[in-house]
Parts: structure tokens; sequence; C-alpha cells
């Protein structure tokens, strides 16, 4: 990579229960290329974990930061975050009139391993407010996002969780609607 972001690159896992085993994603990195990836462990027993390959998934920036993969219907959602300054410069060109920002973004696999595809920007939020590193919720029979708007860099105010914004997941990814 561009050596843009110093973190880190084996954090923010989630789990995902698949029945017969977990899934453990991880924020990761390919050792070939420098891309961002999402890396998979599975585990029959929550001790002894088994490392698979990484996510498929379409190349659009650095680093796939705080990557969930949810079940809704019969498609499997990645949800992940990223900066601006790590969205790789190819993919924003094939998007001249996107305006890109630190934000949330999702791809659309058939499996709980993908492969997963992005479609159109795969931006989560496409107007304000722009949360980041979203957490996607099943409350009562519905989905929700709730994350965290920084204002604070900006002087605007102070940092605060959004309310839950209802979602709409179809097979273009996950759309929040504000």
């Amino acid at each position: 990579g561009t050596g843009e972001r110093a973190m880190g690159h084996w954090r923010d896992p989630f789990l995902l229960d698949c029945g017969d085993r977990v899934l453990q994603y991880v924020c990761a990195r390919t050792q070939s290329d420098g891309q961002g990836c999402v890396a998979v462990a599975s585990s029959t027993d929550m001790v002894r974990w088994k490392l698979e390959q990484p996510l498929v998934v379409d190349v659009m920036t650095e680093e796939i930061e705080v990557p969930q993969v949810h079940r809704i219907g019969a498609r499997y959602y990645l949800l992940f975050a990223t900066f601006l300054r790590v969205i790789l410069p190819e993919f924003r060109q094939e998007h001249p009139t996107h305006e890109f920002k630190n934000s949330d973004f999702s791809m659309v696999g058939p499996s709980p391993q993908g492969p997963f595809s992005i479609h159109g920007t795969g931006d989560v939020h496409p107007q304000a407010p722009n949360p980041y590193a979203c957490q996607l919720v099943h409350f009562r029979g519905e989905w929700f996002l709730l994350g965290t708007v920084v204002r604070t860099a900006s002087g605007d105010g102070d940092d605060y969780i959004t309310d839950p914004m209802p979602i709409v997941a179809d097979e273009t990814g996950i759309h929040a609607l504000t």
C-alpha cells in the first residue's frame, strides 16, 4: 500500500455464527500487494481457530476496516468502513461524480465467504449524517445502523452516536434510510 495508514492490520474482529462453526472476520492486508482485505478464521469450539482464505472482494481500497458479514434474506452483506485517502484512485475515477468521503461501504455475496461484489460506489450513506464504522444491528425483526459522527476534528461540535438508522438491503448492497 501507500503507507498512508501506519496502523496494524490485524484488528476489528467480528464473529458470525454459522451453526456448525463460527467465522471470524478481521481487518487485514494482503502480503503480495498490500491491498486491504478481510482475513477469515473458523472455529468449531471458539478455542482453536483455523485460518481460511481471505474473502474475495472487489478491489476499491487499501483498507477494509471494521468488517462485518451479515445474512439478510438470501444474501450475505459485507459492511466495512474506509477513509477517503485510502480509496484507490482507479476506483474514484470509475465514479467521477460521486463525492467520496470517510464512510461505510457494502458489498453483496452468495455465502459468508463470498465472493463479495460492490455495486456502484457501495456507499451506505449517500447523504448526511455521515457516521463512520457503523454497526449493523438486528432488533425486533428489523435491521438498523448505528455509528459515530466525528465532528471534533473540524471544530463543528462534539462527536455523537447516531440514532438507529433503518436500512434497506437489496441486490446492490446496504442503504441507510435517513
